[in-house]
């Protein structure tokens, strides 16, 4: 495997505990998201995850300038994940919001016949518009959580999880 194959393929078994879908139930049974209040967001929370303490044996056994290079690539997805969720909020929510008002203003008769016609056909594509945007948030958030994690392994304030016996 190439040397890049190797970072990439640690970078997958990093990133693979923390999927967008999950997120959802972490809020309400992981430490690592729904202890968020107060001033140290850190030790007391990410750093008792298990997936988190998981990472930290894999980066302890890496080389130093590996896990440099997994810092910029938790950097560079954090920020990919933040610029598509921008897009997607902007694209599903604020531009078919700006729409409505807009067609609302210039017809209203029309535009009250259409939803008491299609409201609920026009529910499911609202529903469709909200749930997209919602996706890339969990995918930011999980993007985040890596990076966080990740920085959080490599000052040292996370103890790997101990090998099962």
């Amino acid at each position: 495997m190439t040397k890049s194959g190797d970072l990439i393929a640690l970078w997958r078994s990093i990133v693979r505990p923390f999927p967008a879908w999950s997120l959802g139930f972490d809020f309400l049974f992981s430490p690592a998201t729904y202890r968020l209040l107060g001033t140290d967001l850190t030790t007391p929370s990410i750093a008792r995850d298990r997936r988190v303490r998981n990472m930290a044996g894999f980066l302890g056994n890496a080389p130093a300038d590996v896990c440099a290079r997994l810092m910029q690539l938790a950097r560079i997805n954090a920020d990919r994940t933040e610029a598509f969720f921008k897009a997607s909020a902007v694209t599903y929510v604020s531009l078919p919001i700006a729409l409505a008002a807009l067609i609302s203003d210039v017809a209203p008769s029309e535009v009250h016949d259409l939803l008491s016609d299609w409201l609920p056909h026009i529910a499911v594509v609202l529903f469709g518009l909200i749930v997209g945007p919602l996706y890339y948030f969990a995918g930011m958030w999980r993007a985040k959580q890596i990076l966080w994690a990740i920085e959080l392994c490599m000052v040292g304030a996370v103890d790997p999880l101990a090998p099962p016996s």
